[in-house]
């Protein structure tokens, strides 16, 4: 299982001009030997291929067996306060922790994350002067295979906002560590995630890298012995609590005491009804806001046997679905085939209700082969989606992946009809396509399947796809921005004008580049988005604010066009004023302008206040104070800048 990962990294890390003994640990595998950094800010590079725990070696308080083979840095700052170290610009799944101490026996945890916004992660903490503090990056570890790859990591001053608390069970003492904190947005008509972090041991969170602004706060166990809640012991987001934030500043006191879940317990069997099932997915749903919306989640044991947490009082259905193998057909409790027809579960509070069993039927496949566009090529890692219609629409069904040898087996189909899609999400190396050589579902061809099928040679051979490249930098144009979500846009083929489009999305390196792949042929609109830290406002190509006034790239057949670039402006920018006003000629002024760097502007007049036009055209303002030029064909009581959408 090592060796393919150890080919893909090698090549990465000679694309990167690293160089690495494939025998050898990195570097910085042991505590007393960590990589020294100094300064604010700083950043750290390296690998952890090969990487291992050492023997009395502390997991982090939260993710346990989860966090495997770490590597370490050092860094002592020479002045107080606050900072974030993240783990953005790596290219896989990190868990990163912060301690302090000098024995490895002994060391005290600051802070820990496992996802920030992603696979990457990111701490808030307030640095003392003269501490030295010990970074451990792990990769994160599933079933004893951890992710390795690349690791940057980054230390800079936390300009940004935080909310802190402490989250404590029913009795509102018990700290509870390892709890999720996520604070929401109200952006776009409902709340949207903007920053996550997880409680440490003593049941304290720091939860940072936020703008001023309103904000809600949920917590949840995922480990399902707790209910989870909203700030301030709300069910939902829509009926939590407002949490205002200030620009560089700390609300703190934003606890929770999260009640006991309560639980559903059962035993999933193949066909014959005693064959014990493991890995199936068992999922709760609750009837909420007009549907059925999903609750918990977990899987089953080797005897079969699940345990269902995370519930509060209430009425739930639930859903069986083997999505590991697809060997056998998904169902909801009991025997239905969808949640409007599964049978209610009425749970009480702190309570367990046990027996709700499954025996699920065996599965039908659809099996073929993707190759390149010259037809013999095989193409991994390409994923497979069947689809089959109904309630108006094509619905997804299941899906998989394509081997080494381009092969793929498509399970956990019942009888009926279905169309199959290919993408290649992974690299965008290559169109997608739906069977047989189709754009779009709806002129896909049909493939009928049978119980307990096999229905094989649905084969595709993928075009070559076109790419955007580019770079994104902070506002003075040159420092760069990692982490950046680059969103590609397109008119749908439905006529629904710039929407974007489904998996045609990138995200900026260490270096400020990316590369957007899976493009056809045709004219797009990028959006360029700080999701992950929040630090930086989001725009469309070229510094529009809307796609709907975003400039059109065209792109070729198998082609790539370079320079779609972008400089992004902080989250809380410069309020634009106009700072002086003379008269320079019998129709001629000048007016000293302060506003946000590479935002573009218009100056506009009037005489009542009711009506304004523009004066000369719009102007980019830069740096410090800007001096605008304008004339006038007749004198004017009243100006303004106003930015220009």
């Amino acid at each position: 299982m090592k060796s393919p990962s150890v080919c893909l990294l090698a090549g990465l890390f000679s694309m990167a001009s690293w160089t690495h003994d494939l025998n050898a640990a990195p570097a910085n595998d042991n505590f007393s030997e960590a990589t020294v950094l100094s300064g604010l800010p700083v950043s750290g590079t390296g690998t952890n291929l090969d990487a291992t725990l050492e023997p009395d070696e502390p997991l982090p308080d939260v993710s346990g067996p989860s966090a495997g083979a770490s590597v370490w840095f050092e860094w002592t700052p020479t002045s107080s306060g606050a900072v974030r170290v993240d783990t953005l610009g790596s290219d896989f799944d990190t868990v990163l922790v912060v301690w302090t101490g000098d024995e490895l026996a002994s060391l005290v945890e600051v802070t820990e994350n496992d996802q920030f916004n992603g696979d990457q992660s990111a701490v808030f903490f307030d640095a003392t002067a003269g501490q030295t503090y010990r970074i451990a990056v792990y990769g994160w570890d599933y079933e004893g295979s951890y992710d390795q790859g690349i690791i940057d990591l980054n230390i800079t001053p936390d300009s940004g906002s935080r909310i802190m608390g402490t989250v404590a069970g029913p009795d509102g003492t018990t700290p509870l560590p390892g709890i999720s904190v996520e604070a929401l947005t109200f952006q776009s008509g409902y709340w949207q995630f903007a920053s996550s972090t997880q409680t440490r041991g003593n049941g304290s969170y720091s939860l940072g890298g936020l703008a001023a602004g309103t904000y809600r706060v949920r917590f949840s166990d995922w480990d399902g012995n707790y209910v989870a809640e909203c700030h301030q012991n709300a069910s939902t987001v829509e009926t939590a609590t407002d949490i205002v934030v200030g620009s560089a500043s700390t609300v703190s006191g934003i606890n929770a005491s999260l009640a006991a879940a309560s639980r559903i317990t059962g035993t999933v069997t193949g066909p014959d009804g005693s064959t014990p099932l493991a890995g199936i997915y068992v999922d709760a749903w609750a009837f909420r806001n007009g549907y059925w919306d999903f609750v918990f989640s977990t899987q089953t044991q080797e005897d079969g046997s699940y345990s269902l947490g995370g519930l509060a009082a209430g009425t739930y259905r639930v859903q069986f679905n083997d999505w590991s193998s697809g060997n056998y057909l998904g169902e909801y409790y009991q025997n239905a085939a969808t949640v409007e027809t599964a049978t209610d579960i009425v749970v009480g509070s702190a309570a367990t209700v046990s027996g709700i069993n499954a025996s699920l039927a065996a599965a039908s496949r659809i099996t073929g082969t993707v190759t390149g566009p010259d037809g013999s090529t095989p193409l991994a890692g390409i994923t497979v989606e069947a689809l089959t219609y109904g309630n108006g629409y094509w619905d997804f069904v299941f899906s998989t992946q394509t081997q080494e040898d381009g092969s793929y087996s498509l399970g956990g189909l019942a009888a009926g009809t279905y169309r199959v899609q290919f993408n290649d999400w992974s690299s965008g190396s290559y169109l997608g396509e739906y069977y047989q050589n189709a754009a779009t579902v709806e002129t896909a061809t049909d493939i009928v399947v049978g119980t307990t099928a096999t229905v094989s040679g649905i084969n595709a051979s993928l075009a070559a796809a076109s790419r955007i490249t580019g770079t994104v930098t902070g506002p003075d144009g040159s420092t760069p921005l990692a982490g950046i979500t680059v969103q590609a846009y397109r008119a749908s083929p439905y006529g629904i004008p710039w929407q974007p489009v489904y998996g045609l999305s990138a995200q900026t390196q260490v270096d400020g580049s990316y590369s957007l792949g899976g493009l056809a042929a045709g004219t797009y609109r990028v959006q360029f988005n700080d999701w992950s830290s929040g630090n930086y406002l989001g725009e469309y190509y070229h510094n529009a604010a809307t796609v709907e006034t975003a400039t059109d790239i065209v792109v070729g057949v198998a082609a790539t066009v370079s320079g779609i670039n972008a400089s992004l402006m902080p989250s809380a920018p410069v309020l634009p004023k106009i700072t002086g006003f003379r008269k320079t000629g019998p129709n001629s002024y000048e007016l000293d302008f302060v506003g946000a760097v590479g935002r573009r502007y218009q100056v506009k007049e009037s005489t009542t206040l009711i009506g304004w036009s523009d004066v000369g055209a719009s102007f980019v303002c830069g740096p410090g104070l800007t001096t605008i030029p304008v004339t006038s064909s007749e004198p004017r009581n009243f100006w303004r800048v106003v930015l220009v959408p």
